[in-house]
């Protein structure tokens, strides 16, 4: 098995460690970020695919692309 040694700068490591007590704050915000970027590519490829190749001609309303939305991340209480 391999083993590895890092040397990093004790300025870093302590900038690592007061991160790491910053965690849920940190993890709400890129959850937030990521779903910004995510959520107009969502919509965009549900539009492109609605009431494309049905038996039937589509009497789509939008609605179900309006709905989507982002909500708070939650932390489970478990």
């Amino acid at each position: 098995m391999a083993n590895v040694k890092l040397n990093l700068p004790k300025e870093y490591m302590s900038q690592l460690t007061r991160l790491g007590k910053r965690t849920d704050e940190i993890i709400s915000k890129m959850l937030v970020a990521g779903g910004e970027v995510v959520l107009p590519e969502v919509r965009s490829n549900l539009q492109a695919v609605i009431g494309r190749d049905t038996k039937y001609p589509s009497r789509s309303t939008g609605e179900l692309v309006d709905a989507l939305g982002l909500t708070p991340p939650d932390v489970d209480k478990k």
